[in-house]
């Protein structure tokens, strides 16, 4: 069951110059996440042309038990950059 379609949640219309207020926006993908993580950053690539995405092969969907151990370092190193 996905909750999405259940929910209101994201009913809503995406600012398309939403990244101009922001110094930089980042995007963490995994090659092994569900699809509907997939089709969402592939969405907000469409939609945000000044995204930055960085891919990762066999993270998951960024939680501990996908991870391969319980650190992202690479987030750090985004956020300190």
């Amino acid at each position: 069951m996905h909750h999405e379609e259940e929910s209101t949640f994201f009913d809503f219309e995406l600012d398309p110059n939403l990244v101009e207020h922001a110094n930089k926006f980042i995007i963490f993908s995994s090659d092994n996440d569900r699809q509907e993580m997939i089709d969402s950053i592939q969405y907000l690539t469409d939609t945000l042309p000044n995204i930055e995405v960085v891919s990762f092969h066999d993270y998951g969907h960024f939680i501990q038990r996908t991870l391969k151990d319980n650190k992202l370092p690479e987030l750090l190193d985004a956020i300190l950059a």
